[in-house]
């Protein structure tokens, strides 16, 4: 599962213990299922190497497919260790065939190639079409009376036992939530789904109060087809459900995962030469985004790429909107039943992430990379194609805006008063004190929302000082309303001894300390909350050679590389991609020499969207320290997975 993949030298011991120690007979009882020695066998999501080994020590030929290279390296290790049992271990790890590829690539094998589809715990980290997707193809692939072998999460039938499941997992869940970030997202009718695909359930095992479920399906003797059946041809998805109360919420706990489901959306009435958008399965955004071209009366089609629930560049950066999210999105959606092209228009802060050359050999498909802001979407549509190379500098810059901040402070204001302040609130309410517990919850509100309100007209550019500073000014605001009510207008809060003058200011020292307090929680990485700095805490750590870091609220991620960024003019060759992608309009192209120029190199946030797209690998973030030239080349040689894993 998703939750443990983040340290998969520790996934098995995570996965038995998650599994309440189930998991280890479960995988025994599927190699027993398959039975005769000598099968082909093709487990989704192999993971680990784990089930494939007990498969291979009965003589049966296994490939193991998986996302996570990370993953794939510790199975590989697994075989080596293997093969070096002697002959008899070097036989089995040599029946096993390790592919790097995800659950959606089913559709790259042959037809009628596999005896058995297996997989455990890969369905319930599927979207729904997903899941019909991967179904689909696994019973195209398989042979006539071939099997499928499902074990994974699913949620229990009977009103009783999802209640007593519940309590049971929900400490198991809020532990692994709180080390990952993520949860478990058990399968909805899955024995329905097995069935719609066109398979016939042989046997049905369920565990853990029905809430881990063994399937065991045969493809019928008589399948003259191979094609994905009809049943299973996607349909278009509908745009996300929720109010403004909804949308309040995920802005507010917008460091919380949203994920919402992936696949095609029809807005207006879009036709096959209709343009077609893509974006991440943040729900907010793509709420946003759909009524918002619907105000605007455009006829164009929505492509929902799953990103983990998490906005686009987030999503970019932490290499969750990637190229693979295009392709499945791509894949699962059946685009090319509804467009007779073959562009789509992703969002420029998508960059970081995605690999056009990628998509486009493996799908056909071509990526062109549309404006920074859905705001300038309508004038960029109407310009197609020409706007594809001529964005202008409106379109392709990041910005601050009053918007942005507000929504940036409603981010930390909520997440401040439930996880911190809730407590002393409480507190102080049941000890009557309800005084001090509604100004301390104003205090806290007033001083990020005033911080974010003046941010421009704060006289530094760095986030440190201004946090500083809009902290000191909120400070000395309470400070002279502390000394108005109490010494001018005569109003002791506290009962104890009368202060009088400019001493009366002590009497408010709660909400003194709250400011402080609050800054101290603000400036962790002051410059990591605005969009158009780079995180001087990121950076800090990654020219001392750490290679991950932890967000304010507990939110774990192993950092990309920090540096200056540099061009190498030799290899330069003046395309101007770097132009079209920088969010901080650091690269132009010399007039004179066709070459790239960085203007205002010190600008840079480093979020590498030129230097990942640059197809002559032109620019680079030179390292700043001997520790930061160690974690890059550490990174270079594979021994730091860049994925994010939270957050």
């Amino acid at each position: 599962m998703k939750a443990l993949e983040s340290a998969p030298e520790r996934y098995d011991k995570g996965i038995k213990w998650l599994s309440w120690g189930k998991l280890t007979k479960i995988r025994e009882h599927i190699t027993d299922l398959i039975e005769a020695e000598g099968q082909k066998v093709l487990e989704i999501g192999v993971g680990t190497a784990t089930q494939a080994l007990l498969l291979a020590e009965r003589g049966i030929r296994v490939v193991g497919i998986d996302h996570s290279p990370k993953m794939l390296s510790i199975a590989q290790e697994k075989l080596d260790l293997k093969r070096k049992e002697g002959s008899e271990g070097a036989q089995i790890a040599s029946r096993i065939e390790l592919l790097h590829k995800a659950a959606v690539q089913l559709d790259e094998f042959p037809s009628n190639s596999f005896d058995v589809v297996t997989s455990t715990l890969v369905f319930s980290e599927l979207y729904e079409s997903e899941q019909k997707y991967v179904l689909g193809h696994a019973f195209r692939i398989l042979k006539p009376g071939g099997a499928l072998i499902l074990a994974d999460e699913v949620i229990p039938t009977k009103k009783l036992k999802r209640i007593a499941h519940a309590l049971i997992a929900a400490p198991l869940k809020l532990i692994t939530f709180i080390l990952t970030q993520t949860t478990t997202k058990p399968v909805r009718n899955l024995v329905k789904k097995v069935e719609e695909a066109g398979f016939t359930i042989q046997q049905i095992e369920n565990y853990q109060l029905d809430s881990f479920q063994l399937i065991y399906a045969k493809k019928p003797e008589d399948s003259s087809s191979f094609e994905i059946s009809e049943s299973l041809k996607f349909p278009l998805i509908s745009p996300p459900s929720g109010g403004l109360g909804s949308a309040l919420w995920q802005t507010a706990m917008r460091f919380i995962k949203h994920p919402t489901e992936i696949g095609l959306i029809a807005i207006g009435n879009p036709t096959t030469q209709s343009p077609v958008l893509c974006t991440c399965n943040f729900k907010l955004t793509v709420s946003r985004l759909y009524n918002f071209l619907n105000e605007q009366n455009l006829d164009v089609w929505l492509l929902v790429a799953p990103t983990d629930g998490i906005n686009v560049w987030c999503a970019a950066c932490g290499d969750e909107f990637n190229a693979g999210s295009v392709i499945t999105a791509i894949k699962i959606s059946s685009l090319e039943k509804y467009v007779t092209h073959r562009r789509i228009i992703l969002p420029q802060l998508a960059a970081p992430g995605v690999d056009p050359k990628l998509v486009k050999e493996i799908t056909g498909w071509q990526c062109v990379w549309g404006p920074v802001r859905m705001d300038d979407l309508p004038d960029f549509l109407r310009q197609l194609p020409d706007s594809i190379s001529h964005k202008t500098e409106k379109q392709r810059a990041v910005t601050f805006n009053l918007k942005f901040r507000m929504e940036m402070a409603s981010a930390y204001v909520f997440p401040i008063l439930l996880l911190i302040a809730a407590p002393l609130l409480l507190t102080l309410y049941f000890l009557h004190l309800w005084f001090w517990a509604f100004f301390i919850f104003a205090v806290i509100a007033f001083d990020v929302y005033f911080i974010f309100l003046i941010w421009p007209v704060i006289p530094t550019r760095l986030g440190t000082p201004k946090v500083i500073i809009g902290s000191t000014i909120v400070f000395l605001l309470i400070s002279i309303l502390a000394w108005f009510i109490t010494d001018y207008l005569g109003i002791h809060i506290l009962m104890a001894a009368q202060f009088q003058g400019l001493l009366a200011i002590f009497n408010w020292c709660p909400l003194q300390l709250t400011v402080i307090l609050q800054l101290l929680i603000l400036i962790y990485d002051a410059d990591g909350i605005t969009p158009t700095l780079r995180s001087a805490l990121g950076a800090r750590r990654w020219n001392k050679g750490k290679v991950s870091m932890t967000e304010r609220w507990g939110t774990s991620y192993t950092l990309t590389p920090y540096g200056k960024i540099t061009a190498d003019l030799d290899k330069c060759i003046g395309c101007g991609i770097c132009v079209d992608v920088c969010p901080m309009l650091i690269p132009t192209i010399d007039s004179s020499t066709k070459k790239v120029q960085l203007r205002y190199p010190e600008l840079c946030v480093n979020c590498r969207a030129c230097v990942k797209q640059c197809p002559k690998n032109a620019l680079y973030l030179a390292p700043e320290t001997e520790a930061a030239k160690l974690a890059l080349e550490r990174l270079l040689a594979g021994e730091i997975n860049t994925q994010q894993v939270g957050g």
